[in-house]
């Protein structure tokens, strides 16, 4: 713990708060989270957030999926929303119908409640067993697609999060979470994607 013993300031300074040019409400996963960067700041979320000079919400929460009731107004009015789920979804339900309807019901919450922000949702990221998980439904990449069509009905803008770090396990940090390398490039990419 470190703390300020001595501060001079010279007569007539101020201080001034930082004033941001955007705001950015993060919606997500353990991944939105930055769940095995090696420091907070280093999230994919927290970098795009810092390029744009953005002041923001990061609610990356471990182990969650499409859940509308997670969602609340608040204080904080965001004009951007980023919406990355799918990864737990994948796993947690049983087909794709059901994966669209969670998606679906969640999308329109979140209009409802920023109907003035421009939203995106990014789609899963590539993981370790990416190409080889069995699922009931099929193959995971098609939970890629199923959100991608549940969003564009809404008109939504969709990253494709295959595209957002290299599908090596150099950028993982286990077969699910990029660890520093990957959350940089993730934001790298996400920030030309922007």
């Amino acid at each position: 713990i470190a703390g300020i013993k001595l501060l001079e300031i010279a007569d007539g300074s101020v201080a001034r708060t930082h004033e941001f040019d955007r705001k950015f409400l993060f919606l997500g996963d353990s991944i939105t989270q930055g769940w095995n960067s090696d420091i907070e700041t280093l999230s994919y979320a927290y970098q795009v957030s810092d390029h744009f000079n953005a002041e923001s919400v990061i609610q990356g929460v471990g182990g969650s999926f499409f859940e509308p009731t997670t969602l609340d107004r608040g204080e904080f009015e965001p004009d951007t929303v980023f919406v990355a789920f799918g990864t737990n979804d994948a796993r947690r339900f049983h087909s794709l119908d059901a994966i669209y309807l969670r998606c679906e019901d969640y999308i329109k919450k979140v209009l409802r409640l920023f109907p003035e922000a421009q939203i995106y949702v990014i789609t899963p990221i590539w993981c370790g067993d990416f190409d080889t998980i069995q699922l009931p439904f099929g193959h995971v990449r098609e939970v890629n697609a199923t959100i991608a069509d549940a969003a564009h009905q809404f008109g939504i803008t969709v990253i494709d999060g295959l595209q957002m770090i290299p599908h090596e396990m150099t950028y993982f940090a286990d077969d699910l979470h990029p660890n520093t390398e990957g959350f940089c490039v993730y934001a790298e990419n996400l920030i030309k994607a922007l």
